[in-house]
C-alpha cells in the first residue's frame, strides 16, 4: 500500500487516496500539520466564496430593488445572504455525497466550466469589444450555454476544455449578434479601447 495507486484496489473511492495516504504514510506529527493545512486552505475559500456571493447578492440585487437602503440594513440582507448561501453549500455537498460519482474533483471542475465559462465571456465582452450591447451578450451566454451542454452530453471531451469551449462560443455568437443589435449606449471610460485612446 505503499503506492497510492494500488490503494484504489482496496479502495475504489478515488477522492479517499489522497486522505488515505495522509493517515497511513505520512509520520504523525507531519500528517497532523498537513490535514490542518488542507482544512485552512478549504476554510479559507470557502468564506471569501460566501461572502462574494453575499455582496453581489447586496449589491447588485438587492441595492438596484430598494434604492432607499440603510447600510444597517444592507449589512443585516448580507449576513442573512452568507447564511443562505452556507446553508445550501452544505446541502448541496450533502446531495453530492450521495451520488454515484467516480471523482469528486472531475464533477466540481465539470460544474465549474459548465457555469463559469459564461461568466467570464461576459467580461471579455465587455472589455474589449464596444459593439456588444447588453442583448447580444445575453443572446451569447444562452447559446454558450446551449453549445456546452451539448457537448457535454454527446462528446468525450475532457471537462478541463468545457471553459474554453463555453467562453469562445458565447463571444463568437455576441459579437455576431451585435451586427444586428448593436450597442448604442454610451460606453466611454468603460471599455479598453476607449480608455487606451
Amino acid at each position: 500500500t505503499s503506492n497510492p495507486a494500488n490503494m484504489a484496489i482496496t479502495n475504489p473511492n478515488i477522492d479517499s487516496v489522497f486522505p488515505q495516504f495522509i493517515v497511513s504514510q505520512m509520520p504523525v506529527g507531519f500528517s497532523g500539520l498537513l490535514i490542518a493545512a488542507i482544512f485552512a486552505a478549504a476554510m479559507s475559500t470557502l468564506s471569501s466564496n460566501i461572502n462574494s456571493v453575499a455582496a453581489v447578492i447586496t449589491s447588485d440585487f438587492y441595492k438596484t430593488l430598494w434604492t432607499k437602503i440603510t447600510l444597517k440594513r444592507s449589512m443585516s440582507v448580507a449576513r442573512w445572504a452568507g447564511i443562505i448561501v452556507g446553508l445550501l453549500g452544505i446541502g448541496m455537498a450533502l446531495i453530492l455525497a450521495t451520488w454515484n460519482i467516480a471523482s469528486l474533483w472531475d464533477q466540481f471542475n465539470t460544474f465549474l466550466g459548465l457555469l463559469t465559462s459564461g461568466l467570464g465571456a461576459l467580461f471579455f465582452l465587455g472589455i474589449f469589444f464596444p459593439r456588444v450591447g447588453a442583448t447580444s451578450a445575453f443572446i451569447g451566454l444562452v447559446v454558450g450555454i446551449v453549445i456546452l451542454v451539448t457537448v457535454q452530453s454527446n462528446t468525450n471531451i475532457s471537462f478541463l476544455l468545457y471553459g474554453f469551449i463555453g467562453m469562445v462560443s458565447s463571444i463568437i455568437v455576441a459579437y455576431l449578434v451585435s451586427f444586428v443589435l448593436p450597442n448604442k449606449k454610451d460606453i466611454k471610460g468603460y471599455t479598453w479601447k476607449s480608455i487606451t485612446k
